[in-house]
């Protein structure tokens, strides 16, 4: 509430409340994922147990919030991403628990979390500058990180998260534990391709700016 409050104050009176509202909750994720990063670091390389509840307990209270967030505010477009929080937070619970090789189940959601990082910053980009007058350093900034995000996203998440689930069969105990990072993968190549042709619409296409 408070990050809320004084954050939206700082924010250009010519952004629109809906987006200010936007720009907030990117900023908590991003807090989100950049302390759960930190957390199963601990965690992991630790092997202690207050720090495997520590990682656990943070993430999982931010992934209820959000889908509370979801479902009472009736945010019909975003209602794709209670999938990926329900199957988040059931991995949580594995890990909590301590089930057959936890810590192979922290590394894959090390890496899911660090194929986000640069989401953040571009999403926060493109919403201060939504509705404002076009600009051509702002609009070559976000091409720029349009394209670190993509390759970004692709090597942590295709690449190095797919590398260990084609062995997630055989290193876990729970069914419901491998469909569902197998679904999250599987929306994460949807992701990229939406993203890799929103790129192009917006930046490779005869009817945009060409002096860049």
């Amino acid at each position: 509430f408070l990050l809320n409050k004084e954050y939206c104050k700082s924010l250009d009176s010519d952004i629109s409340t809906e987006n200010k509202n936007k720009i907030v909750r990117n900023l908590i994720s991003a807090v989100h994922s950049i302390g759960c990063v930190v957390n199963l670091v601990f965690a992991y390389y630790t092997g202690l147990e207050k720090w495997r509840t520590i990682a656990v307990l943070y993430s999982m209270g931010y992934f209820l919030w959000d889908t509370y967030l979801i479902i009472i505010l009736n945010y019909v477009s975003e209602f794709p991403y209670l999938i990926h929080h329900f199957i988040s937070l059931h991995i949580f619970e594995y890990v909590l628990f301590d089930n057959y090789n936890t810590s192979f189940v922290m590394l894959l959601i090390l890496y899911g979390e660090l194929s986000n990082f640069p989401n953040y910053l571009v999403y926060h980009k493109i919403k201060k500058q939504s509705g404002k007058d076009s600009n051509i350093s702002k609009y070559k900034s976000i091409k720029y990180w349009k394209h670190i995000q993509i390759l970004w996203f692709v090597f942590f998440r295709i690449i190095v998260y797919g590398r260990y689930l084609t062995t997630l069969y055989t290193l876990v105990d729970s069914y419901v534990l491998s469909i569902g990072c197998y679904t999250l993968y599987i929306m994460g190549i949807y992701w990229t391709f939406g993203q890799i042709k929103s790129l192009y619409k917006d930046y490779y296409t005869d009817n945009l700016v060409k002096n860049d």
